[in-house]
């Protein structure tokens, strides 16, 4: 069950500003590495402006000190940030200006409820069991496929009155400066749930495929894409085809010979966004718009390139030096995507480009011989 907001205490080096459910829910573990500062800004939820909706606070809307760059996003379930409060299990799969928090809950029906706080914009993909939630005087069931909506400095309350299995969420909080390019109508962002969708439910899935390692696309990329969806589907205006000119394209084609050239380096789409000098959701759309696929795809693809030409030309070199060599953190993920991508491991592909190259060089020497 959610937890008071005095009582969620996750991280020895700051204090989180209120405990919040799915941000997602209970006490949001992406804003428990946030300084303590932070915790004393407030929101105006009234105002049309989102970017204006922190200004009164004096300072950045729910930042994260000491932003990483995740060289890829499967290597972040290696290590990542999990915490425990009572029935709640967190873990923090994703930090910037787009935060992705898995939840995992064993509330029982007869647990007692509490009234909590949404900290940021957030759209909470329910994947499995179902849970009750009260906000704005309307209540909701949500079930495996429908979508939490929170609005900053929103109350609500979570309820398990009809199923003991417990729930889990794939959150994605949004800062507002992504809400503000994002758009919409504030009533689509206070709208507090909606049903499983199939145009939302997809991107959902999508989510939880990148968050287990089994997509290329990485999670903040899937939460500007369920973001745009979701405010087109419930605001019922398609949002317009994104034009590129000759001056665009060009800028697209120079990010990815950049992401090209640095595809070996620890890359995020905001570090990238930023080479181009565009925000986060308008490179993300210009890019696959020019390209045809994620900025983070076409970096898995160039890490892919790389390692493919190291198991062909150096046969000496180990499978996990190569790994790293081309980017991947993590080497279970760089077999597993290695295979989703040739259909064999790494291993067996360099023993068929060995024995290929074998039969081509006797070929050629029994040419040469006759």
């Amino acid at each position: 069950m959610p937890e008071p907001a005095t009582r969620c205490r996750s991280s020895a080096r700051a204090r989180p500003p209120r405990c919040s459910a799915r941000t997602g829910r209970r006490g949001a573990v992406a804003d428990q590495n946030r300084g303590a500062d932070s915790g004393n800004q407030r929101a105006e939820p009234k105002s049309l402006a989102w970017t204006a909706i922190f200004s009164k606070s004096g300072g950045a809307p729910a930042g994260i000190v000491g932003k990483t760059a995740i060289a890829d996003e499967a290597a972040v379930l290696s290590r990542p940030c999990r915490t425990r409060v009572n029935a709640m299990r967190t873990t923090t799969l994703h930090e910037g200006t787009v935060d992705v928090v898995e939840y995992c809950c064993t509330a029982r029906p007869g647990d007692p409820s509490v009234v909590e706080v949404h900290p940021r914009f957030s759209i909470s993909y329910v994947r499995r069991g179902s849970f009750g939630y009260r906000s704005r005087g309307a209540s909701f069931e949500l079930v495996a496929g429908s979508l939490l909506v929170g609005w900053p400095e929103d109350e609500y309350v979570c309820s398990h009155e009809h199923h003991e299995g417990g729930d889990e969420c794939l959150s994605f909080a949004f800062a507002p400066e992504i809400v503000d390019e994002v758009g919409g109508d504030p009533d689509a962002w206070q709208i507090g749930s909606v049903p499983p969708l199939p145009e939302l439910v997809v991107l959902g899935e999508l989510g939880q495929a990148a968050a287990g390692g089994g997509s290329d696309v990485r999670l903040d990329e899937v939460g500007l894409m369920l973001a745009a969806r979701f405010v087109e589907v419930v605001s019922g205006r398609e949002r317009r085809p994104i034009e590129a000119g000759a001056r665009d394209r060009r800028r697209a084609v120079e990010a990815a010979l950049w992401l090209d050239e640095h595809a070996q380096e620890a890359i995020d789409l905001e570090m990238t966004a930023g080479e181009a000098g565009l925000s986060p959701f308008h490179f993300l759309r210009l890019f696959t718009k020019v390209v045809g696929v994620t900025p983070h795809q076409y970096v898995v693809r160039s890490r892919l390139r790389r390692a493919a030409r190291l198991l062909v030309d150096d046969e000496k070199k180990p499978i996990t030096e190569i790994a790293f060599d081309a980017g991947f953190g993590d080497l279970s993920n760089f077999i597993r995507t290695f295979r989703r991508a040739a259909g064999i491991s790494p291993g067996d592909f360099r023993r068929e480009a060995r024995n290929d190259r074998k039969f081509r060089q006797d070929r050629s020497l029994g040419r040469s011989l006759r």
